[in-house]
């Protein structure tokens, strides 16, 4: 909680200067200028990195509060004969307007809905994760994941411990002088044959040894 709140200022004042920003850029994009010849359809794109930075900051909420900023000014500018929406008739004005809106919004908002996704994924796994080292650690379980490939073992400290080896030892599977040399000498056969299947088939691999 109380990192939450040291980085609470820094959000909020983040959100303001993105707000002033974008209503600043969308004032001289759409109001400021009076339209006509020389009103250069490049300013169109000027809001565009504000609209981006809304939706990777402060996802949904952040671009949808943007895109209205946007709006509004938009019509605004539009109805008091400013900005590059006034160069054809009423109705191509107003289709103009709205497909400008809808080509800069609809891409963003989906950036920010995956942004979102992911950030969920991301918490649910950091959340499991710690669920199941706070049961494998309140268990006394010795959890280990073996990279077949690169022959290196990943371990729980509580397995470290009870295997013997220090907290930053490489511990390699196939090596007796790793977490094979742990292993009953009678089993060492049985084991190894049955890993030896399993890699060469590509099936399963079950094999009890102490």
């Amino acid at each position: 909680f109380t990192n939450a709140f040291k980085a609470q200022p820094r959000r909020i004042l983040e959100a303001c200067l993105l707000a002033i920003g974008t209503f600043a850029v969308g004032y001289v994009v759409f109001d400021r200028l009076p339209a006509g010849p020389d009103t250069s359809p490049a300013l169109l794109y000027a809001p565009i990195p504000l609209l981006i930075w809304a939706a990777l900051r402060f996802r949904l909420g952040g671009i949808s509060a943007s895109m209205l900023i946007i709006t509004i000014l938009a019509i605004w500018g539009t109805m008091h004969g400013r900005g590059p929406f006034l160069t054809q008739t009423p109705a191509e004005n107003a289709v103009d307007l709205q497909l400008f809106l809808l080509m800069a919004a609809t891409p963003l908002m989906l950036l920010a809905v995956a942004i979102e996704d992911e950030r969920r994924s991301k918490e649910a796994l950091r959340t499991s994760e710690e669920r199941m080292s706070l049961a494998v650690e309140s268990a006394q379980l010795a959890l280990w994941d073996w990279d077949v490939a690169n022959d290196r073992v990943w371990m729980t400290d509580e397995g470290r411990k009870f295997f013997g080896f220090g907290p930053d030892e490489p511990i390699h599977f196939s090596n007796l002088a790793s977490l094979g040399g742990r292993v009953h000498p009678d089993d060492r056969t049985a084991r190894t044959t049955a890993i030896q299947n399993a890699l060469e088939t590509g099936g399963s691999c079950e094999a009890e040894y102490r």
